[in-house]
């Protein structure tokens, strides 16, 4: 193996170079300019204690899990300390209903049910429980002749709001009122806090039953057959 030799004054003119040029890399260290910088590591992800670098998919994952929990365990401490208004109790005396429809025509539902049973559904037109159980309320109607079918709004919505919900869910022809209350004085009256909610009353205008949620109408229908001795 030959190792190559430089001449003297070409070494010298070399090592002067290199020599400059650690000079000025000084230089520009001191001035703090052009400085190649060391990689500085990435800072922890909120959320991801202790992670100084790019979390991997799977510590993604588990942060947004561990989120999502904490987020349940917080909604259920809220409705443990605040829980929703109990509903009428079985036996109590109806409030009067007295509101208009979405056409603007005075409804006196008591009166004019003369005896036979009433369904209220308390909706609003956001509810997407409330819109899929709507064409039910007809059928509840259609089978049961006799009683009457209401849907009172429970969100202070506007007249042309629930008409427009009752075109949009309601069967053409159906004979389900849908009622507008603008001082949500009903619904504080039937202590609503969710919906949808339903509640029977009997001929005698006395809270048969009450519930939440969309199974309220198929037992809705078993109740009227009790009622109607059928």
């Amino acid at each position: 193996m030959c190792r190559l030799r430089f001449p003297a004054h070409l070494r010298r003119a070399t090592g002067a170079h290199a020599r400059a040029g650690r000079s000025r890399t000084a230089a520009l260290n001191a001035d703090g300019d052009e400085t190649p910088h060391a990689e500085q590591p990435l800072h922890a992800v909120p959320g991801i204690i202790g992670i100084s670098r790019r979390p991997t998919r799977r510590e993604w994952r588990r942060a947004v899990i561990t989120f999502t929990l904490g987020l349940v365990a917080l909604l259920l401490v809220v409705l443990l300390v605040h829980p929703q208004p109990p509903l009428l109790a079985s036996g109590a005396a109806a409030p009067r209903i007295v509101l208009r429809d979405a056409d603007g025509n005075r409804v006196d539902v008591f009166a004019g049910a003369a005896h036979h049973p009433v369904v209220l559904e308390f909706f609003t037109s956001t509810c997407a429980n409330c819109r899929r159980q709507a064409p039910e309320l007809c059928r509840l109607q259609e089978m049961f002749p006799a009683a009457t079918v209401v849907g009172i709004n429970a969100a202070r919505e506007a007249a042309t709001v629930v008409h427009a919900y009752a075109l949009h869910h309601l069967a053409a022809g159906c004979p389900v009122k849908l009622l507008v209350d603008p001082a949500g004085t009903v619904s504080r009256n039937y202590q609503i806090s969710v919906v949808p909610t339903v509640y029977v009353v009997d001929g005698n205008g006395k809270i048969s039953a009450g519930g939440f949620g969309e199974t309220t109408v198929a037992a809705a229908a078993r109740l009227l057959r009790q009622l109607q001795g059928g």
